[in-house]
């Protein structure tokens, strides 16, 4: 008996390759030069960085909301502690991450809170203390030095290999992935057959509050500074580019890693083809959303009564 091949698995692809075709075409191709595409890279990376952690997150059928503010706060941390060194800034970014992850974990496995109301929540209680700890000063920029010794193509390539190995491995060929996606298939199965829920959760969580932390020292290497507005609407932007990469909401077995991949580059691909078409911020938005809704619909799984943990 054959093996039926399943397309819908490449649909993701064959969408990035049919926007970047169109947009090639419209912008008569403006955006398939090297430059342009060594910034949609440039540009999407500090999204893929978030966008893998948070897969195991939507893997276990939980979401997270609170990664913008997270970004925001790192890049604070990162900026101060940058002027002492790049090291320990990176090495402070993943931790508070990893930190703030773990605390959004507890809560949600051992307090059983509904994760997009514990994220929300975290969400604003990260904005709010990211924009108090900056009233007086607006903006904070890090050492001149960070830029120019790391904004750079090897640098970031050498960050995106070794991320997605790292996650790949995690995923894919360890136990700790295997049991995320289990219990996003079926909780109260994955249970039964030996999975332990509460620290698989918590796990997940703080391996996208890790991930977040590289995702924001990345964010200050390329923009230099933090801001009141850093990492603004960001969570919106990770979950869309995961579902548009064919990460089911709802998580389970067809979780993938490389789905943060083609949806950063494909949300990326479409806000840099319409800015070069000239399309303002609103509009940028507005298909956003709309692209994302759609995207929701069909991959939502219909019967399922639990939709988010």
């Amino acid at each position: 008996m054959r093996n039926k091949i399943n397309f819908s698995v490449f649909l993701p692809l064959i969408a990035l390759v049919a926007i970047t075709g169109i947009f090639a075409v419209l912008t008569k191709g403006k955006i398939i030069t090297t430059s342009n595409l060594s910034t949609i890279f440039d540009q999407s990376l500090v999204l893929f960085a978030a966008s893998v952690g948070v897969t195991f997150v939507m893997a276990t059928g939980s979401l997270d909301f609170s990664q913008g503010s997270m970004l925001a706060i790192c890049c604070l941390a990162g900026v101060y502690t940058a002027r002492v060194s790049f090291l320990l800034a990176a090495v402070v970014m993943v931790a508070l991450g990893g930190l703030i992850g773990l605390i959004n974990g507890v809560i949600v496995a051992k307090f059983k809170v509904k994760s997009f109301i514990v994220t929300i929540c975290m969400m604003c209680i990260l904005r709010g203390l990211n924009i108090f700890l900056m009233t007086s000063t607006g903006s904070v920029g890090a050492p001149l030095g960070l830029s120019i010794m790391l904004d750079n193509m090897w640098f970031k390539v050498v960050v995106f290999v070794v991320v997605m190995l790292i996650a790949t491995w995690l995923f894919h060929f360890r136990i700790f992935g295997r049991n995320c996606r289990a219990m996003g298939a079926g909780e109260l199965a994955a249970i039964y057959s030996g999975v332990n829920a509460s620290k698989t959760r918590v796990l997940a969580f703080v391996m996208a509050g890790l991930m977040c932390g590289v995702a924001s020292f990345m964010m200050i290497v390329r923009t230099g500074m933090a801001a009141p507005a850093t990492g603004k609407l960001m969570e919106t932007d990770i979950l869309a580019s995961l579902v548009l990469g064919g990460l089911p909401i709802t998580g389970g077995a067809k979780s993938k890693v490389w789905c943060g991949i083609v949806g950063a580059l494909l949300l990326s691909m479409l806000s840099n083809g319409l800015t070069i078409m000239g399309a303002g911020t609103h509009i940028l938005q507005l298909v956003k959303g709309i692209i994302f809704l759609m995207a929701v619909s069909l991959s939502i799984e219909k019967k399922s009564s639990v939709v988010i943990k």
